[in-house]
């Protein structure tokens, strides 16, 4: 029996600290310990976070989930999909995205 295939992407970076204004106008800062602190709290077997293309809603549509969140040697917050709609996969694999 031939083994399913699921397309990957390689990890990506989704937040980092900084100070952010949100669209009422309101500034928010996030540290190094806020940015660890929401990676380490991520839960995907209670609530997993979906991957859209901007923000059309907030959950859809889905084109793979947040699998595994982590910080790099950077303070970063990456991200390891998974699930991922092979069309979606292809195109940030080729840059588009």
């Amino acid at each position: 029996m031939k083994q399913a295939t699921h397309p990957t992407v390689k990890p990506f970076e989704f937040f980092k600290p900084g100070t952010f204004t949100a669209v009422n106008g309101q500034t928010y800062t996030f540290d190094a310990a806020a940015v660890r602190e929401m990676v380490d709290s991520y839960r995907p077997e209670f609530s997993d976070a979906p991957l859209v293309v901007g923000h059309p809603k907030l959950t859809s549509p889905r084109f793979g989930r947040a699998e595994k969140l982590f910080v790099n040697d950077k303070g970063v917050a990456m991200c390891e999909a998974g699930g991922l709609v092979a069309e979606s996969a292809e195109m940030v694999n080729k840059g588009m995205y």
